[in-house]
């Protein structure tokens, strides 16, 4: 680790293989790291010391994401489930459905729900303390991106690129909201805003809502 204020780096040596995600916990004390090798470690930000190490046992990770409360994470990885883990005990808390592939997955900020994004457009919605599934939000073709809004009631689902189009989606049943056009969707954190990109130049923003 480096930090931006001094040039001396902070090392560790958690990870075995290749590193695939970092992210810092919402306090900044603690570092969760994945990789090719199928574990996670959880380090302490400030020494470097590893704190636990995560054996997900499903392939190489992909992505690694804390809740907004920093006690739990979710991991994405090629050859299992997303799972769901309590990083103050280290077990594994759920497995989120029954595909693998999944090379996104992320929390909304009030930490009730869980979006999983597999190779080949599944998309899956999760009670984020019960782990039931809410809605399978499944496209043609693999989804570019997902981002829930600031409030947690809508996630938008980014289709194939060459569609250059976006769904919404209600967080509550999981039913569809629409189909609009826009590639590279993505909420501004503080509201209900979309801003979007796409191959003719041109950046729009607009405001949902459900």
């Amino acid at each position: 680790m480096w930090s931006a204020l001094r040039s001396d780096p902070s090392p560790t040596s958690a990870a075995t293989g290749s590193i695939s995600d970092v992210q810092f916990s919402p306090d900044g004390t603690r570092l969760l790291i994945a990789s090719d090798s199928g574990s996670a470690a959880l380090v302490d930000a400030g020494s470097g010391d590893v704190i636990r190490i995560l054996d997900t046992a499903g392939g190489a990770l992909w992505p690694a994401k804390f809740d907004p409360s920093g006690t739990r994470v979710v991991i994405g990885m090629s050859k299992a489930p997303a799972q769901v883990w309590d990083v103050e005990t280290g077990k594994k808390l759920a497995d989120l459905g029954t595909g693998n592939n999944v090379f996104e997955a992320i929390f909304n900020d009030d930490g009730t729900r869980i979006a999983t994004n597999e190779v080949g457009g599944s998309v899956h919605l999760f009670d984020a303390e019960t782990f039931a599934e809410i809605g399978d939000l499944s496209v043609a073709g693999t989804v570019g991106t997902i981002d829930f809004s600031a409030d947690g009631t809508m996630l938008a689902t980014q289709t194939p690129a060459y569609n250059q189009t976006f769904t919404l989606w209600s967080t509550s049943d999981g039913r569809s909201l629409g189909e609009y056009e826009g590639a590279s969707v993505y909420f501004d954190p503080t509201s209900n805003r979309i801003a979007t990109a796409s191959s003719s130049d041109q950046c729009t923003v607009a405001v949902a809502a459900v």
